[in-house]
């Protein structure tokens, strides 16, 4: 079974600490999701991408300005590669999803348990999970006398519709 990620339902949010207050972002996702519903820890598959200017960071400028430290026009996109996963129960789904964040050239094994739902034409799914910046080749951005923690949390939200 495919499902197909919704990008105008399905959600990232990115949260840090900064010098002055909690800094979070927006935005969508798209892709896609496979695997057979009652083998899913042999067959799951995917791919989640995260277009980094669809993440909105509050104003046009904190926007532009971190476009530009993020060089969103060499890196418009991360990557999260789906690997497999274990089914931790059924009822409700909870899973450990297993993959890789491909972004700025750097392949970065992540691992983190989902909860959500799977019926015959939908999925839903959540997850939340913490990265450093530096995992990802990125240094925590200062903007004058602004200093942004180099911990991300991130909280993720798929609702995609089954492909036939």
């Amino acid at each position: 079974m495919k499902w197909h990620i919704d990008p105008n339902q399905s959600t990232v949010s990115l949260s840090t600490e900064s010098t002055f207050h909690k800094s979070t972002s927006i935005g969508g996702i798209r892709g896609h999701l496979f695997g057979a519903p009652d083998s899913l820890g042999v067959s799951a598959g995917g791919l989640v991408v995260v277009p980094v200017e669809n993440q909105r960071f509050g104003n046009r400028m904190q926007d532009y300005a971190m476009y530009k430290h993020l060089d969103s026009q060499q890196w418009p996109e991360a990557h999260y590669e789906v690997t497999g996963l274990d089914v931790l129960s059924r009822n409700p789904w909870r899973i450990r999803v297993h993959g890789v964040i491909h972004y700025r050239d750097m392949d970065t094994p992540l691992s983190t348990e989902a909860t959500g739902t799977v019926t015959a034409d939908r999925l839903e799914a959540k997850c939340s999970f913490s990265l450093r910046l530096a995992e990802l080749g990125v240094a925590p951005p200062r903007l004058l006398f602004m200093r942004v923690s180099e911990n991300v949390d991130v909280d993720v939200h798929i609702i995609a519709s089954a492909v036939s």
